[in-house]
């Protein structure tokens, strides 16, 4: 571009030199007056170019410091997005870390509600399980009491059958009307009362088995026919219990034994017994009257 402009000024001065000489040689108006518009033309032509070129380096000044402005735009603008960068990095690590330890927190809570839930419906099972078995026993109880009142009716009910067969015993004497008189052998008797009798004889052995009603036991009245001997020498009555195969005798009975201490040193305590009579003299002998009542 300056190479242009140095060239036109160039041609300009030359003009001016060659409209000078032509002057200088007294060159015809006309042709003075056309070589001046030239040169007149030429030099518009020519300011016009300079001015182009003015307004062009101008214009070109102004593109640089466009340029340079935006390059320093560039790198401003690469600086803050490099600052907006590092900062979304920071808040996105931030964001991170928040996160984890959201997520840790969060994961904490919910397996300590997990620990606590499970604790409460262990200790709901546990108390369900203790109810259970509080009701089982409870249930239980209440078995065992019915099985008791069951029972205890069922002893009432026989208890109450048997008051009735011993009620019918004891209204049935044994097969003799009268009493039962000492002879060979032992005598059995059934009933709900009765008498044996021993009458005037020497050296008697006289045996009696008497079976009450069950659940009853005897009371006794005693009949002594002679009373002249002491002790038991004359004779005495004999009273043994009878438990199954077991036999318990009592104390011996003699006259003089019954007149001191009564019929209560003789309980009979069972429903079975054995009545046994000896003398070894000439005696009256005895009548004993035996009567079942209930235990």
């Amino acid at each position: 571009m300056w190479r242009t402009a140095f060239s036109l000024s160039t041609f300009i001065t030359a003009v001016l030199i060659v409209a000078g000489d032509a002057a200088s040689v007294n060159m015809s108006t006309s042709i003075s007056d056309l070589t001046q518009e030239i040169v007149m033309s030429l030099i518009v032509n020519q300011m016009a170019i300079l001015k182009d070129m003015n307004e062009s380096s101008y214009l070109c000044a102004s593109r640089d410091r466009e340029f340079r402005e935006i390059r320093l735009w560039k790198e401003e603008a690469k600086q803050q997005l490099q600052a907006i960068e590092d900062n979304l990095r920071e808040k996105v690590e931030d964001a991170q870390a928040r996160m984890q330890n959201m997520t840790e927190e969060i994961r904490d809570n919910l397996r300590g509600m997990a620990e606590d839930a499970q604790s409460r419906m262990q200790a709901l099972e546990e108390d369900r399980q203790q109810a259970l078995e509080e009701r089982a026993e409870a249930q239980q109880q209440e078995l065992e009491r019915m099985e008791a009142l069951q029972q205890t009716l069922e002893e009432r009910v026989e208890a109450l059958q048997r008051v009735n067969e011993l009620q019918d015993a004891m209204n049935t004497l044994h097969n003799d009307t009268e009493p039962s008189q000492c002879g060979v052998g032992t005598k059995i008797l059934h009933g709900g009362k009765g008498s044996v009798l021993s009458y005037y004889s020497f050296s008697l052995d006289c045996n009696w088995r008497v079976v009450l009603p069950s659940g009853t036991r005897p009371i006794f009245h005693l009949e002594l026919l002679e009373e002249r001997c002491e002790g038991c020498d004359c004779g005495f009555v004999q009273l043994s219990e009878v438990r199954g195969l077991d036999i318990k005798r009592l104390s011996r009975i003699c006259p003089r034994d019954i007149l001191v201490h009564g019929w209560d040193a003789y309980n009979v305590t069972t429903n079975e017994f054995l009545i046994h009579f000896e003398n070894n003299f000439f005696t009256k002998g005895f009548h004993l009257y035996y009567e079942s009542v209930f235990i």
